[in-house]
Order: structure tokens, then sequence, then C-alpha cells
């Protein structure tokens, strides 16, 4: 795949995917689960963030949540 210049993104820049590999990442290291407040701790983002995202991969099968919580 190539790389168009116009489309280049200064590298301090943390899009959207970037942040849910980052929530995959964190949760991959973590088999009993996290809570909300640590992971958003953890990743250095707003709680409603890291919620809006876990919702996404969770609606795609990436991560689940338990019953009770």
């Amino acid at each position: 795949m190539e790389s168009d210049s116009s489309l280049s993104r200064p590298a301090n820049v943390t899009t959207s995917i970037d942040k849910a590999f980052e929530v995959c990442e964190v949760l991959s290291g973590q088999p009993r689960g996290v809570s909300l407040s640590d992971l958003a701790r953890t990743l250095r983002q707003p709680p409603s963030t890291v919620h809006r995202l876990l919702n996404v991969l969770k609606k795609r099968g990436y991560v689940r949540q338990e019953e009770d919580t």
C-alpha cells in the first residue's frame, strides 16, 4: 500500500483506530478484565472516550463484558 503525502498526518495525532488498538492491547494483558476507570487511567484517556471505544469493540465481538458488571 502506497502512502499519499497529501494524506499524511502529524506523528503526534492519535486516531480512533489507534485508540481502539491500544484498548485491545491493554485488555489482552488482563485476562481477568479491568474496570473502565482503571482502563481509562492506564490509557490516559477520558472514561467517556474509552466507554465509546469499548461499545464499538463489544458490538463487533472484539471484547466482552461480564454479565454482572
